[in-house]
């Protein structure tokens, strides 16, 4: 990256090489430090034997001439970054600490003056700021934060009292901006991070203001703090094509042999991304339908370089499987490209396998055991927690025959079951189905097969009859719950669309084969209307309502809230729903 820079004239070519060689001798250091007793450690030792022996790892005669180096490099590395990178606060965040919000802090004076200060500094419960507070204060000595960590501390969280003390729900960001500072108050490097960078601490408080999501996504994730020493992170959205580009910049010096570290970057980049969707959504600069697809297509870089980190390993031990192949197929809100934030993947797998064969080179075993392991592996690996967290929850209940079926399928044994044995709401959730990644080839195959099983003439009055059975169903498992509103499963909601669509595109494919060419719900629609089962002024009404209930559902979740809204909300969008089911599918 560092080389790319330079050849834009981002960086002289002096700098470019005193940089890279400052990052190669960091990235030595950090992992000469976490050799010792493979720790997550990023602080320099105090000690002087683990001094010594830090110098002796680096090829230096002793700590003096090590740590002479080490300022030489830091100081080169500060001068660029301040020379290129000016850090504004965002307007109306003021980070100047005042002595009173100080020793406020530092739990000096009475209860009384100290909530009266609270108060005029812009808290509307100061009672309940004061009691946030002194708590974090309480919990962050206990765990012994050393002399350093104190004074960075001192100097950081009156700041951001301060500047929580600006935004609408005073109260509510300083809980937040706590929370994560409670979690980072032993890593001093993050801590220095928002001492020695207003633009940083500032955004931090506008962004946890904003939204609960993204200040847990920080909580939980401290790592996600790095974005923020850029100040176009507000300003700039990604574009799927520069994801891709990300991902392959991110990936390309990270090992398949490293597994663990190799699922660790996965997860990195997964959390920088999906945060970074986020923020362009919580301000306006991503639309709900550009949001699923960044976020979809995040899910299907990870899905599809876990598949190929598996088969790496798998081949390396038993040989490749030969002429056979495997792919993944995404079903649901990932087919359909209509992730949302914190969604599950449905996954099925499939292979061509027909005979007994087995690998060829290594320890040989029987293919379809071989990829029995590999799925093992994906499941596992996507939703196995590491130290940057966990990537996916996966399900795989929409297979063949569901949680009683093999969890992966030949594709002969796919077709067989959707022909003879499939209810029509397998159906249905295979108009939301592709593959995403695996052999080109069947690929091809599973989209093929998908078309011919949809396209078939199918009895409208038996399918209408199905659909409304299945979606009564569903109803009625939502007995007992709290009251509201559920966008998503109730009456008049998103399911009711999508069936609708499903419904309908099945009832038409066999006369018009285009309805199946996209798996998602808007484009369903589209295709209706131009077949001319829908007028336009139909489906964009539909479509507008489909993505309003949408849209509720992503400020749910960016607000950390479940997405169950008052009765009355959305009464006409419902109202419009239910009037065209019960045109196009209720027997009423």
């Amino acid at each position: 990256m560092v080389e790319v820079l330079a050849a834009e004239s981002y960086l002289g070519q002096h700098d470019a090489e005193k940089l890279a060689d400052a990052y190669r001798f960091l990235r030595r250091i950090e992992n000469r430090l976490q050799a010792v007793d493979d720790g997550q450690v990023h602080d320099l030792p105090t000690d002087e034997m683990n001094r010594c022996r830090l110098a002796f790892a680096m090829d230096y005669d002793g700590w003096p001439s090590l740590l002479q180096q080490l300022d030489a490099h830091r100081n080169f590395v500060a001068s660029c970054f301040e020379s290129r990178l000016q850090l504004p606060e965002l307007p109306g965040a003021d980070t100047a600490s005042n002595p009173g919000i100080a020793g406020l802090w530092q739990d000096k004076g009475d209860h009384e003056s100290a909530r009266e200060l609270l108060q005029q500094t812009g808290y509307r419960d100061p009672k309940r700021a004061l009691q946030l507070i002194k708590s974090t204060r309480a919990g962050i000595l206990q765990r012994h934060p050393g002399e350093r960590g104190r004074r960075l501390l001192d100097k950081a969280i009156p700041a951001l009292i301060n500047a929580a003390s600006s935004t609408d729900d005073a109260e509510s960001t300083l809980e937040r901006v706590l929370r994560i500072v409670d979690t980072i108050a032993l890593r001093t490097a993050y801590v220095a991070l928002l001492v020695e960078n207003p633009g940083v601490l500032a955004r931090l408080t506008n962004i946890v203001a904003i939204s609960p999501f993204i200040a847990e996504m920080l909580t939980h994730y401290p790592l996600l703090l790095d974005e923020l020493i850029d100040p176009r992170v507000l300003e700039h959205v990604p574009r799927l094509d520069e994801l891709e580009n990300e991902f392959a910049d991110f990936m390309q010096d990270r090992s398949r042999d490293e597994v663990e570290l190799r699922m660790e970057a996965l997860s990195e980049f997964q959390q920088v991304s999906v945060m970074r969707i986020a923020l362009a959504d919580v301000l306006g600069k991503l639309p709900l339908m550009k949001v699923s697809d960044h976020l979809t297509r995040v899910a299907e870089y990870v899905v599809r370089d876990v598949m190929q980190t598996g088969r790496y390993q798998l081949e390396l031990k038993h040989g490749k499987p030969a002429n056979t192949q495997f792919c993944v197929v995404a079903y649901g809100k990932f087919g359909g490209l209509e992730l949302g934030y914190g969604s599950d993947l449905d996954l099925v797998f499939i292979h061509d396998v027909t005979d007994e064969v087995e690998t060829v080179g290594g320890q040989p075993i029987a293919v379809s055991l071989f990829y029995l392991r590999l799925v093992q592996r994906i499941i596992s690996w996507l939703s196995t927690a590491t130290h940057a967290g966990a990537l996916y929850e996966v399900d795989t209940r929409l297979r063949p025959s569901g949680t009683a079926g093999l969890l992966v399928t030949g594709i002969e044994a796919f077709a067989r079951y959707q022909e003879e044995q499939a209810w029509s709401w397998e159906h249905q959730a295979l108009f939301r189905a592709r593959a995403i990644a695996g052999d080109p080839q069947l690929m091809d195959q599973f989209e093929t097969l998908r078309r011919n099983i949809l396209s078939q003439p199918r009895d409208r009055e038996v399918l209408r009859r199905r659909v409304c059975e299945m979606r009564e169903k569903m109803l009625t498992e939502l007995t007992g719950r709290a009251t509201g509103f559920d966008p998503k499963q109730d009456l008049g909601g998103i399911i009711d669309v999508e069936f609708l669509v499903q419904f309908l595109v099945l009832v038409h494919a066999a006369d018009h084969p285009s309805l199946l060419h996209y798996p998602d719900t808007i484009r369903g629609l589209e295709g209706l209307e131009q077949i001319g089962v829908l007028s336009n002024e139909e489906s964009e009404t539909l479509s507008s309502a489909y993505r309003e209930l949408r849209a509720a559902v992503h400020r749910s979740a960016l607000q950390g809230t479940p997405a169950l809204l008052e009765e009355a909300e959305f009464s006409a969008q419902r109202a419009t729903v239910g009037e065209f089911w019960r045109r196009f599918v209720s027997d009423e």
